[in-house]
């Protein structure tokens, strides 16, 4: 390192006397394109996911970081995500590299490295990085990856000198950590297999796999961004009334306004999910919460069972809560106007997970413009009206849910085209139950049932053909079956 910074200071001293004597006058500043671009890293060092308190840790020699060099707020050509290699162990570290300087003294150089570092070419990882002037990583991205055992961690050194060496002070993480403190409040020895979170509205654009053994954190199975992180715990062993600290990578976000559901599932079976507002987890920074174990409940109910007059279709996987469908249908559109495409009204109607939240936005609509919901909302209003319970248009999700128990299928899916089950027997047991007492309701069989979503065009709103097996849309107007659903307490 030292000979490389004499030469280039030789260099540097050599090409401004020749420049001098040969400028008729002022100052004239070498032209350094094409020359190596040296980089030392400080002693805040690289950043691990923090599993341990004040854990510190130091470069070690072969450690490769990513590195962009920006002209004028461009990404330079010569330094597009390269591979930059510490040559020894130690809290400062210096790195080399095959970038080499571009642009001129007259422009704006920012140097910026990323930790570990990741071939963009290498689609196997399904790698995707983008890095903006502000060295932002891209969370919007459709598929992306940190890789190996190390978080994201990124620094950046700004309007450093043409031509010189670079020192970057800071390498910051970008990840938050959401850290659960597990306490087993039950009486006997469990083994936590998995936890999920689940978050009420933001996305947690970092869906993580994050295995937990001792100090060792191994980033898997990255997914695409959603609601919900879903952790696999190895020697997950809580003896009675000790603990476990998994932690779980979140992207930063204040999540002050949502509600978090955590879930855990041991080889006793799915626990009681636990709720909590959430908080504001920056970068690099850390939200804790202590859980207290309670033992997975043993529910005797099964799908197809009868609960609160209507039939059972779906579970929490806990079994603490179900969902059930009534056996009363009609014949009702979304909505009563009938409008065109180039003057469609949305409602604010877009959830596809809970009918109830667009029943409110239904509500909320009506009010605003002074318009009756029962009759604006045929088909939302029909299921408000059924008795014995808080009955509502399901979403169409939870429409593809019931179809999906109703042919035997495991799980609901939200594309068209998918190719479903369609079991004859599961069918027959399905409407054997609902058309008999205490139900005396109608079959499942038909054609278009409608969900309570609309479509961002305005005129449609979401359905599932059950004839066709597949989810589709339609106009607002238009009259299809209606099938209420509501939550049921599985507890009592």
């Amino acid at each position: 390192m030292k000979k490389i910074f004499a030469y280039l200071a030789m260099f540097t001293a050599a090409a401004t006397f020749v420049a001098c004597e040969n400028a008729p006058e002022g100052n004239v500043t070498p032209d350094a394109t094409g020359k190596p671009i040296e980089i030392t890293i400080g002693d805040t060092n690289r950043a691990l996911l923090d599993l341990t308190d004040g854990k510190s840790v130091t470069w070690e020699a072969g450690d490769i970081v990513g590195f962009f060099h920006h002209v004028n707020g461009t990404v330079s050509e010569t330094a597009n995500n390269k591979p930059y290699t510490a040559g020894a162990a130690g809290a400062t570290a210096s790195f080399t590299g095959e970038a080499t300087w571009s642009g001129t003294a007259e422009d704006t150089h920012n140097i910026y490295v990323y930790y570990p570092y990741r071939d963009r070419a290498n689609t196997a990882d399904l790698i995707v990085i983008q890095m903006t002037k502000d060295q932002t990583y891209d969370v919007t991205a459709p598929t992306w990856s940190v890789g190996a055992t190390y978080g994201f961690a990124y620094g950046k050194a700004d309007n450093v000198e043409y031509g010189k060496a670079v020192e970057i002070g800071a390498m910051k993480q970008y990840f938050g950590i959401l850290r659960l403190n597990i306490t087993n409040g039950t009486t006997e020895d469990v083994t936590i297999s998995k936890v999920t979170a689940t978050v009420s509205s933001t996305f947690i654009y970092a869906s993580h796999r994050l295995n937990i053994t001792g100090d060792e954190a191994v980033l898997a199975d990255i997914k695409d961004k959603g609601k919900t992180i879903t952790t696999t715990v190895s020697n997950g062993l809580v003896k009675a009334g000790e603990s476990i600290d998994i932690r779980l990578v979140v992207s930063p976000n204040d999540y002050s306004g949502d509600t978090f559901s955590i879930t855990i599932e041991s080889d006793k079976g799915v626990h009681p999910a636990v709720e909590f507002t959430g908080g504001n987890i920056a970068q690099g920074a850390r939200a804790s919460k202590n859980i207290t174990l309670q033992a997975a409940p043993s529910s005797s109910y099964q799908l197809l069972d009868v609960v609160e007059g209507g039939v059972l279709f779906n579970m929490s996987d806990d079994k603490t809560k179900g969902w059930v469908v009534s056996g009363k249908a009609a014949n009702l559109a979304f909505s009563s106007e009938a409008k065109d495409i180039a003057d469609a009204t949305l409602y604010g109607a877009a959830n596809q997970e809970d009918g109830r939240i667009n029943i409110a936005a239904f509500k909320e609509y009506a009010t605003k413009n002074g318009k009756d919901f029962a009759t604006l909302f045929p088909a939302a209003n029909f299921c408000e009206t059924l008795e014995d319970g808080e009955w509502y248009l399901p979403a169409s999700y939870e429409l593809q849910q019931l179809f999906a128990t109703y042919v035997g299928y495991a799980d609901h899916a939200s594309s068209n085209g998918m190719v479903w089950a369609n079991s004859a027997d599961a069918r027959a047991a399905f409407d054997a139950v609902i058309t008999a007492a205490p139900i005396n309701g109608t079959a499942l069989a038909g054609g278009i049932t409608l969900s309570s979503s609309e479509i961002s065009t305005g005129k449609y709103a979401r359905d599932v053909y059950f004839d066709q097996r597949k989810p589709g849309s339609h106009t607002k107007s238009a009259a299809r079956i209606v099938r209420c659903i509501k939550e049921v307490d599985l507890t009592k």
